[in-house]
C-alpha cells in the first residue's frame, strides 16, 4: 500500500490531543481514608477499575478514529502491479493530442470545449514528475510537434492552440504519435493522451493498432446537447450552364441535432446580389433537398454562396461554389474535300454556337485546343502532326472530338483510331439496317425523350435508318449511344481522361443514313456541342487529399507558377502543380474557406471555391458506454477511458496509475470508531 499524498500523515499528530486530554482528565489526587468506612473504600477501588477501562476504551477509539481519518486524506492505494527498481528509476514521455477541431467551439458548463480541453491538459502534466519529457499534437501536425519539451514548455504549446479547419481521424493521430514514440529508449514509460469530443464522424477507435507498448488515454471533453443545422452539398441539374437560361440548383440540408427546424430562410448570392430565396423545414436528425432557380444573365466567371442562420456551430452556415457561363460554344469542323451541309445549317443558326470549318491541308494546328469541339468529317489522311496535336488537345481535357469516318478509306480510319487509342473501325457492312435502340439515360439524350419510354417495345417509334456502315470493335469502357438491329454500334462515345470521342459508324450522306434529315440529328449534334463546355466541380473542400484538377488557357511550361488569391482577402497561397491523367492536378493546400481566384504568370485563368469539410457538422458523439466497448475490445492496448466530470483529471490519472483506492474504506473505519466511542460514553457504566 502506498500513499498519493503522504504529506497528510502530518496529520497524525492530532492524535496526542486525545492523549492529553485523557491524561488531564486522569490526574493523580490523594486519597484520605476514613477508619469507619472500610466497606465503601473496597466498593471505591473496584469502581475506580471500571472507570479506567472506560476510558481506556473511549481514548482508543478516539486514536483510531484520527488514524483513519488522517489515512483517509493520505489517500492510500494499493498498487496494480509491483514497481521494479527499474521501472521507478525509468524516465515517463508523454503524447498529449487537443482536437482543435471546429465542434471544439460547443459550449459547456465550464466554456467552450477548447477552453476546457486546454485545462484538462495542464492537469495532465501536472501529473508527472519534473524530469518527464511532453510532446504536443493537434489537428494541424506542424513541424515543431515533431518533438518534446519540458513541463514548462508544453503548458505554453497547449495555452497557444486555436480552433483549426483541419480534421483529423483518432487512428490517424494515434500513429502520428506512435511514430515519434519510435527514437525513445525501450525501457521509458509511453504515455498516449486524445482529449476529445470523440464524434461519431472521426473517433475510429477500433481502427488503433492494437500496441502493448504503449498506454493510451481517452479523455472526454463533454458539450452541452448540441443542436447544428448546416449545408451539406449543392449541384446543378443541367451538366452546363449557358446564357439566358434558366439554372436549377439542388441544396442538401442536414439537421444534426435533437430539434426541428420550421421555415428556415435559404439565401443564395451570385457576385454579392442575391438571385434567389427559399424556405425548409427539417426533422431533428434527417435531411432535406430543396431548389433554387435563377436565369443566368451574363458570361464569365460567377462567385455564387449559400447561407443560412444557425447558432451556436457557424461555420457551415455559407457554402461556396463557382461557375463559368461561357459566351459561345466553339465548334470546329474538319474536312477532306467539302464542307457538311447539315452541320453548317445546324450550328449557323444558333447564337450561342461559333462555327467554323477549315480543309485538312490548311487547318491552323495552334488554334485547335481553342475549341470546345472538334468534328472530323470523312478526313481520309491524317498526317502525324494533327494526330499529336489532337492527342495534345484531348490531354487537356477541353476539347471533345466527333468522327465521321470516311468510306473509301478504312486503313485511314483504322490508323486515326490507333492513334488516338481508342475504338477501331474494322469492317465494312453494306446491308441496309436500321437503329433500333437509344441509351436515352446517357447525358448525350437527357431530357430528350419523355420519361420512362421503351424505344424497342414501341414500334410505332421512328429511328434512323442506315444503308451503309462500318463495324466498330468497341473499347471496355465505351458507351454504345445508338444500337443497329444486327446489335453493332451505330453512335460510340468513349473518355479519354476529362474529355469525351464520339465515333459514328457512318459519314453523314443520303448513300449511308439519313440521320441528317431525321429528328434525331439536331438534338444529337446540339447536346455533343454543348456537353462540350466543361464546367468542372464547381466546389471543393479544404485540405482534402484529393487533388484539385485545373485547366490553364495558353502554352504550359515546366517551371510555370500558379498562385491561388482570395477574393476579398489577403489569403494567397502557390500549390504543387503536377501533371495527371485528366490535365494539370494542384495539390490542397488551402486551409480558409471562400473563392479563389487562380493565377498563372499574372493572367487569370479561372475561379475555385472551397469550403470547410463537412465532416466536423455532424454533431454526434460517442458516448462513455460506447468508447468502454471499444477499449474494451482492443484488449492487446493498455487503453483507458476518462470520463467528464468534476473531479480534477490529475487526480483522476494520479490514482489510476497508482492502483485500487482505499480511502473510502478509512472513511468507514473512521465513522465506525467514531460510532464506537459514542456507544462506550452512553452504555459503558
Amino acid at each position: 500500500m502506498i500513499f498519493l499524498q503522504p504529506y497528510f500523515l502530518f496529520g497524525l499528530l492530532a492524535v496526542s490531543i486525545p492523549i492529553i486530554i485523557h491524561l488531564f482528565h486522569f490526574r493523580r489526587y490523594k486519597t484520605v481514608y476514613f477508619t469507619n468506612v472500610s466497606f465503601l473504600r473496597n466498593l471505591k477501588k473496584e469502581t475506580e477499575k471500571q472507570s479506567k477501562l472506560k476510558h481506556l476504551l473511549v481514548l482508543l477509539a478516539r486514536i483510531l478514529a484520527i488514524i483513519a481519518l488522517v489515512a483517509a486524506f493520505a489517500q492510500p492505494v494499493i498498487p496494480e502491479q509491483e514497481e521494479t527498481e527499474s521501472s521507478l528509476k525509468a524516465q515517463n514521455f508523454v503524447s498529449i493530442y487537443v482536437d482543435n477541431s471546429r465542434s471544439m467551439q460547443l459550449e459547456s458548463g465550464e466554456g467552450n470545449l477548447l477552453a476546457k480541453a486546454r485545462t484538462k491538459a495542464r492537469g495532465i502534466i501536472d501529473s508527472y514528475p519534473a524530469t518527464a519529457r511532453f510532446q504536443f499534437l493537434s489537428n494541424d501536425f506542424k513541424a515543431y510537434h515533431q518533438r518534446f519539451f519540458d513541463r514548462s514548455r508544453m503548458k505554453n504549446l497547449v495555452d497557444e492552440v486555436s480552433v483549426s479547419p483541419s480534421t483529423r481521424q483518432l487512428s490517424e493521430v494515434v500513429s502520428r504519435q506512435k511514430q515519434l514514440f519510435s527514437d525513445v529508449d525501450k525501457t521509458a514509460k509511453k504515455h498516449i493522451y486524445l482529449l476529445s469530443d470523440f464524434q461519431n464522424t472521426t473517433a475510429d477507435i477500433d481502427r488503433i493498432a492494437a500496441d502493448s507498448s504503449f498506454n493510451i488515454n481517452l479523455v472526454k471533453i463533454k458539450a452541452n446537447q448540441p443542436n447544428n443545422l448546416y449545408i451539406d452539398s449543392c449541384w446543378f441539374e443541367e451538366p452546363v450552364r449557358q446564357l439566358q437560361q434558366t439554372s436549377v440548383l439542388h441544396v442538401k440540408l442536414k439537421n444534426s441535432g435533437v430539434r426541428d427546424y420550421e421555415k428556415i430562410p435559404l439565401k443564395l448570392k451570385i457576385n454579392g446580389e442575391q438571385r434567389a430565396l427559399a424556405s425548409f423545414s427539417v426533422k431533428a436528425g434527417q435531411q432535406v433537398e430543396t431548389e433554387l432557380s435563377f436565369t443566368n444573365r451574363k458570361t464569365g466567371w460567377h462567385q455564387a454562396r449559400l447561407e443560412i442562420v444557425d447558432n451556436p456551430v457557424t461555420f457551415d452556415d455559407v457554402f461556396y461554389f463557382s461557375y463559368e457561363i461561357k459566351p459561345a460554344v466553339k465548334v470546329l469542323e474538319i474536312f477532306e474535300d467539302n464542307p457538311s451541309p447539315h452541320l453548317a445549317r445546324l450550328f449557323r443558326r444558333d447564337s450561342l454556337v461559333r462555327y467554323t470549318s477549315s480543309r485538312v491541308l490548311k487547318l491552323n494546328y495552334s488554334q485547335l485546343a481553342d475549341h470546345h469541339l472538334i468534328i472530323l468529317n470523312q478526313v481520309q489522311s491524317i498526317s502525324s502532326g494533327l494526330i499529336q496535336t489532337l492527342k495534345q488537345t484531348l490531354s487537356k481535357g477541353q476539347t471533345d472530338i466527333v468522327i465521321l469516318p470516311d468510306f473509301e478509306s478504312i486503313s485511314s480510319n483504322r490508323q486515326m483510331a490507333d492513334k488516338l487509342d481508342i475504338s477501331r473501325y474494322t469492317s465494312s457492312d453494306s446491308s441496309s439496317t436500321q437503329v433500333v435502340d437509344i441509351a436515352t439515360s446517357h447525358p448525350l439524350y437527357e431530357n430528350v425523350f419523355m420519361e420512362n419510354i421503351d424505344l424497342t417495345s414501341d414500334k410505332n417509334f421512328d429511328l434512323p435508318v442506315v444503308h451503309k456502315h462500318y463495324s466498330i470493335s468497341r473499347k471496355p469502357g465505351s458507351d454504345v449511344l445508338m444500337r443497329l438491329l444486327n446489335d453493332k454500334p451505330f453512335l460510340l462515345s468513349e473518355r479519354k481522361g476529362n474529355a469525351t470521342i464520339y465515333q459514328l459508324a457512318t459519314p453523314l450522306g443520303d448513300a449511308f443514313t439519313n440521320l441528317q434529315r431525321h429528328a434525331l440529328f439536331v438534338p444529337t449534334f446540339h447536346r455533343m456541342a454543348v456537353l462540350s463546355q466543361k464546367s468542372g466541380e464547381i466546389f471543393h473542400y479544404t485540405g482534402g487529399d484529393r487533388p484539385v484538377n485545373i485547366s490553364m488557357r495558353g502554352s504550359e511550361s515546366n517551371d510555370q507558377v500558379v498562385k491561388l488569391q482570395q477574393v476579398n482577402g489577403e489569403y494567397e497561397i502557390i500549390p504543387p502543380i503536377t501533371k495527371g491523367p485528366d490535365g494539370l492536378q494542384m495539390e490542397n493546400k488551402v486551409k480558409k474557406a471562400g473563392h479563389y481566384r487562380v493565377q498563372y504568370n499574372d493572367s487569370l485563368q479561372g475561379y475555385l471555391s472551397f469550403n470547410y469539410n463537412r465532416v466536423e457538422s455532424d454533431l454526434e458523439m460517442l458516448s462513455l458506454e460506447e468508447m468502454n466497448r471499444a477499449a474494451d475490445d482492443n484488449i492487446q492496448t493498455d487503453m483507458t477511458v476518462y470520463e467528464d466530470s468534476p473531479k480534477p483529471l490529475q487526480r483522476q490519472i494520479e490514482q489510476n496509475r497508482a492502483g485500487y483506492p482505499l480511502w473510502r474504506w478509512f472513511v468507514v473505519l473512521a465513522l465506525v470508531f467514531l460510532g464506537f466511542e459514542v456507544l462506550f460514553l452512553r452504555f459503558l457504566k
